[in-house]
């Protein structure tokens, strides 16, 4: 089970989800079929490596280590992986997964 007891594991958690949700998009624009959700996706995957870099170079400034994680570790659930009809259904799922984001 994953434990967050420092500030240092719960910043490296916090980066770790950033990369996975980077990779996350990625994969996604990869197999849409419609090429502006696919452009979505690709703009939300530099936006969560955005965040990761900015959460890195703060934690870094604080003078704290980054440690490189196995993301394996840190998924805390699985997140859905489909080919989206519509930009509608995607912006849905993207606005639902950032409230889970900000909820944790």
């Amino acid at each position: 089970m994953l434990k967050l007891e420092t500030t240092e594991d719960i910043i490296n958690f916090a980066i770790a989800r950033e990369q996975y949700a980077c990779e996350l998009y990625k994969s996604m624009a990869k197999r849409e079929v419609y090429s502006n959700v696919a452009q979505l996706c690709e703009q939300l995957a530099d936006e969560e490596l955005g965040h990761k870099q900015k959460l890195q170079q703060d934690f870094m400034m604080a003078g704290r280590a980054v440690l490189p994680m196995e993301l394996s570790e840190y998924v805390v659930h699985s997140e859905q992986k489909t080919i989206f009809m519509d930009c509608q259904e995607f912006l849905a799922f993207a606005v639902k997964k950032e409230e889970k984001s900000v909820k944790f």
